[in-house]
């Protein structure tokens, strides 16, 4: 009897080991889909955890960052001074460092620390200005972004490391666009802290952006698409909302 081959139905082509997009698809979704329930849940316990730690337990951080002693730092302690005079905000030591940079920036960081920058403080010169800058990382601080912002990258990357070892590539790309928008509204939050707290200190708020307007001066208009990797709002968008906040300050 002669043997003939049955006819299949349906072929698949395996010799390439190439997987049907579909199929890759399928399987993705459900995975990013847990990702972003994980990211979630976990950034929301962050930040519940970070709401009530005690101010006098975050004043206990130290924070070797800089120089602290500095003649540089005169000026900038006086404004910052008045600011905590005038303005209510959270209890902490606060104190100015000076970090050897051209790049005119300033940050927050644990414990109370405000960093300005060799560059900020030569390029910013009203008395408003820096007030503006400082104020604004104390809105940080008051609003304890910082000690969420390292809840956060705890909490969500930890169990990461627990399962693998380590933070994937692709996990590592994810965690980094979701703080992306998380930090952006975080900038917004304290930029509004920032200039009310200049308008208690101050009664004034002219002047107070020059910081912004010199950082978009630098800018120019940067392209649409490169702002998605930013941290920060574009400055257009902080200048245009921090200029109708004053408007509604002065007008009482």
């Amino acid at each position: 009897m002669k043997y003939v081959p049955r006819r299949l139905a349906r072929t698949a082509d395996i010799s390439r080991g190439e997987r049907r997009r579909g199929e890759a698809l399928a399987e993705a979704v459900p995975i990013l889909v847990f990702l972003v329930l994980a990211y979630l849940a976990l950034g929301l316990v962050a930040d519940v955890v970070a709401a009530r730690v005690p101010s006098s337990w975050e004043g206990k951080v130290s924070w070797s960052v800089g120089t602290p002693d500095s003649g540089a730092l005169t000026w900038p302690q006086i404004i910052l001074d008045r600011l905590l005079v005038h303005a209510p905000v959270r209890e902490l030591p606060y104190r100015l460092v000076l970090l050897d940079s051209p790049e005119p920036n300033a940050f927050a960081m644990p414990g109370g620390t405000i960093g300005v920058t060799t560059g900020l403080l030569d390029g910013v010169e009203g008395e408003l200005g820096l007030a503006m800058v400082l104020a604004h990382e104390l809105g940080h601080h008051d609003a304890r972004h910082v000690l969420k912002r390292l809840g956060r990258v705890l909490l969500v990357t930890l169990p990461f490391v627990l399962v693998s070892g380590e933070v994937g590539e692709f996990v590592n790309r994810f965690l980094m666009f979701g703080e992306l928008s998380y930090s952006r509204e975080q900038e917004r939050e304290a930029d509004q802290i920032g200039l009310r707290l200049v308008y208690a200190a101050y009664g004034d708020t002219s002047g107070a952006l020059e910081f912004f307007e010199m950082i978009q001066a630098k800018e120019g208009d940067g392209g649409r698409w490169s702002r998605l990797l930013e941290s920060h709002p574009p400055t257009v968008e902080r200048i245009e909302a921090l200029k109708k906040l004053a408007r509604e300050l002065e007008a009482g």
